[in-house]
């Protein structure tokens, strides 16, 4: 066992899920619902969490408006103990992988399925009410210049999809790589 899934063992689950949401979305700011959202933990544990990384400098707390986010602290201490512990993703790591975790946190997202997938690419689709189109294909395009991996998606809404399932045999077919918590 590698140290660092051995010290994730010790750590508290809820306090790795949250953490992993901040390092894999260094630039976000969160707030306190969405990261309950995003990781499955309740509100009030979530909450317990976020004091603690505040308090111990890992995370940022500022209000804007009525709403408090929260967002990792960039600075190079933090990001040295992150990648220390294993949580900061390496450039080698699987651009499937990391282009799921990146779109899974926007929200709006309810289903992701993988279609195809070889060497260079992969085909999904994706499945959900109001998807942010634009910043989904940025992402995909940064991770095309990147990795020199292509993923192409379409997106559906949950209407669209249900009729096609319905209709299509071939929507029936895939493997489901991410469903919100919602669904």
């Amino acid at each position: 066992m590698r140290d660092t899934d051995l010290l994730k063992e010790l750590v508290d689950e809820k306090i790795v899920k949250t953490l992993n949401v901040f390092a894999k979305n260094p630039e976000k700011k969160f707030y306190l619902t969405e990261l309950t959202k995003i990781t499955g933990v309740n509100v009030s544990s979530t909450f317990r969490i976020i004091s603690k990384l505040v308090e111990s400098g890992f995370v940022k707390s500022k209000v804007i408006g009525r709403t408090r986010y929260y967002k990792i602290d960039n600075a190079a201490t933090t990001q040295r103990m992150l990648k220390m512990l294993g949580f900061v993703e390496t450039a080698s790591s699987e651009p499937l992988t990391n282009f799921i975790e990146k779109i899974k946190t926007m929200g709006r997202i309810d289903k992701i399925i993988l279609k195809t997938k070889t060497q260079t690419n992969a085909k999904l689709i994706i499945i959900g009410d109001f998807i942010p189109v634009d910043r989904i294909t940025r992402i995909a395009e940064e991770i095309k210049t990147n990795s020199k991996f292509e993923i192409n998606f379409v997106e559906l809404n949950n209407k669209q999809f249900e009729k096609l399932y319905g209709f299509e045999e071939s929507m029936r077919t895939g493997q489901v790589l991410y469903k919100s918590q919602k669904e």
